[in-house]
C-alpha cells in the first residue's frame, strides 16, 4: 500500500518501501494457532481503539493558510484525456447511469485489471496511459502501489468528465514507514466527495448506507461508529466481504493512516503542472517535525529492508539524507517559523465543491 508522499515545499519525502501489512493467518487447524491468531486480533483490537483516541483528540484541524491565493482547480483540457478514454473504451465502461455509477465502474475496471505491488518501485512516469500501458493485465508481477493505482482511478475519471483528485493519507506516528494513497471523485448528483481506494476495490459507508468521504471516515472512526465496505471489496482479485478478519484488518488500517492528509492544487493528467502540494492537517500538530523523525526511519528501514534493488536502496538513502539535511539546515534558520513551509488548507475548503478549468 505504500506510496510517495508529496507534502511540502521545503519537505517532500521520497518513495516509501514498505510492503504491504499482512493480516493474520487463517489456517485454524491446531490450536497453538489458534491462540496466536486470537492474541493478534485482540492487540488489533486494542489498537485499533487506541488509534480513534488519537484521532478523537486530534479533531480539530488548521485554517487555510492565510495571504496565500490557494484555489483547487480541476482540469479537464488536456488532449490525453481523450486519448485514454478513447483507447480503453471509458465511456462504454462507465456505462449510462448518473455519475456516482460511472465512477463505482471505473473503480471496479481498474481493479479488475490492474494488481497492486507494494514495493513498485515508481519507475514508469505517472499517468494512466503509460502506466496502464505497462500495468494492464500484467498481474502483480507489473502491479503497481497504492499512488499509481490512485493516478489511474483519478485520471480515468478526469477523462469522463468527473472531478477527481488524489489523496495522500499518513498516520500519527513518525516511525511508520508506510502510508496509503486513495482517490477522492466529486458526485454532482449527491453534490459530496467519495473515497474511491483502487488498492482494495472499496468504498466506506455508513450506517443509512451513505458513501464516505475521508474526512466523515475519519469523524466516524473517533466517534466509534460503525462503518460498513462495499460487497466488491477485494486484494488482487480475491474478493474479502466476507471475510471478517481482512475486513477488520482494512477499518484498522484507515484508522492508522486518516490522521492527515496531502493533495495537489490542481487536479489533471500526470505528474506535472499540478501546482502546489496542500496540506490538511490538525491543529497542534508539528508537522515538520514529525516529517523529519519519518525521514529519519525511513533512511534507517531503507538500510536494512529486503527485496528492493541494491541501487535503489543507495540512490534512495543518499537523497534521503540529503533531504533530510536540508530540513535540518531550514529548521535552524527558522526557528519556530517552520510551519511555513507548508500550505494548509481547511477541511472546509478541502471539500469545496470543485472549480473547474477548460484552458
Amino acid at each position: 500500500m505504500n506510496s510517495t508522499g508529496s507534502a511540502a515545499n521545503i519537505a517532500v519525502i521520497g518513495i516509501s518501501i514498505m510492503v504491504m501489512l499482512g493480516a493474520c493467518a487463517t489456517n485454524h487447524a491446531v490450536a497453538p494457532v489458534e491462540e496466536a491468531e486470537q492474541d493478534a486480533q485482540y492487540q488489533q483490537e486494542q489498537q485499533y481503539t487506541v488509534l480513534r483516541g488519537i484521532l478523537k483528540m486530534y479533531g480539530a484541524f488548521r485554517g487555510t493558510t492565510e495571504n496565500v491565493n490557494i484555489t483547487f482547480q480541476t482540469d479537464f483540457a488536456n488532449g490525453n484525456f481523450s486519448v485514454l478514454k478513447n483507447k480503453y473504451g471509458l465511456d462504454a465502461i462507465a456505462g449510462n447511469g448518473d455519475d456516482l455509477s460511472k465512477s463505482l465502474n471505473i473503480l471496479f475496471w481498474v481493479c479488475n485489471h490492474v494488481r497492486h505491488k507494494g514495493n513498485y518501485d515508481n519507475h514508469v512516469p505517472m499517468n494512466a496511459l503509460d502506466l496502464l500501458e505497462y500495468s494492464y493485465d500484467k498481474g502483480t508481477e507489473q502491479g503497481l502501489n497504492c499512488l499509481n493505482l490512485s493516478y489511474i482511478v483519478t485520471e480515468c475519471l478526469l477523462s469522463i468528465g468527473i472531478p477527481a483528485r488524489t489523496i495522500g493519507i499518513y498516520p500519527f506516528s513518525p516511525y511508520d514507514a508506510d502510508n496509503h494513497v486513495i482517490t477522492h471523485a466529486y458526485i454532482e448528483s449527491l453534490d459530496t466527495w467519495i473515497m474511491l481506494d483502487p488498492t482494495w476495490c472499496s468504498y466506506i459507508k455508513d450506517a443509512d448506507g451513505r458513501i464516505l468521504n475521508i474526512l466523515e471516515i475519519r469523524t466516524a472512526i473517533a466517534d466509534g461508529r460503525e462503518l460498513f465496505l462495499n460487497e466488491e471489496f477485494a486484494y488482487n482479485g480475491e474478493k474479502l466481504s466476507t471475510n471478517s478478519e481482512r475486513v477488520q484488518f482494512y477499518k484498522w488500517y484507515m484508522a492508522k493512516n486518516l490522521f492527515y492528509f496531502d493533495t495537489n492544487e490542481v487536479s489533471g493528467f500526470g505528474r506535472e503542472d499540478r501546482g502546489r502540494a496542500l496540506m490538511i492537517c490538525p491543529a497542534g500538530f508539528n508537522l515538520f517535525e514529525a516529517w523529519m523523525y519519518n525521514l529519519e526511519y525511513r533512511i534507517e528501514v531503507a538500510r536494512t529492508y529486503e527485496g528492493i534493488d541494491e541501487a535503489f536502496r543507495e540512490s534512495y538513502i543518499t537523497s534521503s539524507t540529503e533531504q533530510l539535511e536540508n530540513m535540518r539546515i531550514y529548521a535552524e534558520e527558522q526557528g519556530d517559523a517552520v510551519e511555513k513551509a507548508y500550505l494548509y488548507v481547511s477541511p472546509e475548503d478541502f471539500l469545496a465543491k470543485p472549480t473547474i478549468s477548460h484552458n
